[in-house]
């Protein structure tokens, strides 16, 4: 098997099994919502999650097996923004949902999640200014600095943005993990938590 073909595979094996965590989590989600709040705010984390990293992974694939360094570099301006975006959000949709959280079974995960979200962190600090800078001069956000725009057009490294979704990847990953962890636990506590009406 090529190579190509073998990264097709993989992505095709990742994207069901993203489109799987939304499933199943967005079924979880609706019986829990009302009767627990909690746990229904770390599927919603989840559920949104799933879907970035799917957009991120498909998204990168048409980047690398782009045929013209135009078209990678378009890819690119849109991953910036994604990750940008995700970046500033993931305070919010990882860490407030877990730390706010009033179930003890989400709250003992607590320090894992924080270990994840130090890298997303990490990652906003070294790359906000560069990925902010592709947002406002890409696509629809067009400041007044055309010569900062066409450098983004022409000239901009898909490599440096491949590394920042290969980071925020991982970090994902990292967080299904977690949530798949808290997910058994919390189950098992609440085993009638399935015929409850959400």
């Amino acid at each position: 098997m090529a190579e190509s073909e073998s990264k097709e595979v993989d992505i095709s094996i990742l994207l069901s099994s993203l489109e799987g965590i939304i499933t199943y989590s967005t079924n979880d989600y609706l019986k829990v919502r009302n009767p627990h709040p909690a746990f229904a705010k770390l599927l919603e984390s989840q559920i949104h999650i799933a879907i970035l990293t799917s957009e991120l992974v498909v998204l990168q694939g048409q980047m690398e097996i782009s045929i013209t360094e135009y078209q990678k570099r378009l890819y690119a301006r849109i991953l910036a923004v994604i990750c940008y975006q995700y970046l500033l959000e993931q305070g919010t949709l990882i860490g407030t949902n877990v730390r706010r959280s009033k179930d003890l079974i989400i709250l003992s995960y607590q320090s894992a999640v924080s270990a994840v979200k130090v890298i997303l962190d990490n990652l906003k600090k070294d790359k906000e200014k560069y990925l902010k800078s592709i947002r406002n001069t890409s696509m629809a956000h067009r400041d007044g600095d055309l010569e900062e725009t066409v450098n983004h057009v022409l000239n901009l490294d898909y490599n440096e943005i491949n590394f920042v979704v290969n980071q925020i990847t991982y970090a994902n990953s990292n967080l299904f993990s977690i949530f798949d962890q808290i997910t058994k636990v919390w189950k098992a506590y609440h085993p009638d938590w399935a015929k409850e009406k959400g």
